[in-house]
């Protein structure tokens, strides 16, 4: 499975804008991340100043 991750600048801006680029809405939504869960590949998103995870491994 392929992920795209992406450093935003505001969650929320982004939680109305991509439905409209991506014909759905949002299958996870917490403070600080979205998901949208793509045919190919799933898009995550991530609020900046959040501590990364440094046992997740990008794509």
């Amino acid at each position: 499975m392929k992920r795209v991750h992406v450093s935003i600048d505001s969650l929320a801006e982004s939680i109305k804008s991509y439905p409209d680029m991506f014909a759905i809405e949002p299958s996870e939504v917490k403070d600080d991340y979205a998901k949208w869960m793509l045919d190919a590949p799933h898009l995550e998103t991530l609020q900046p100043g959040v501590e990364k995870d440094e046992s997740v491994a990008c794509c």
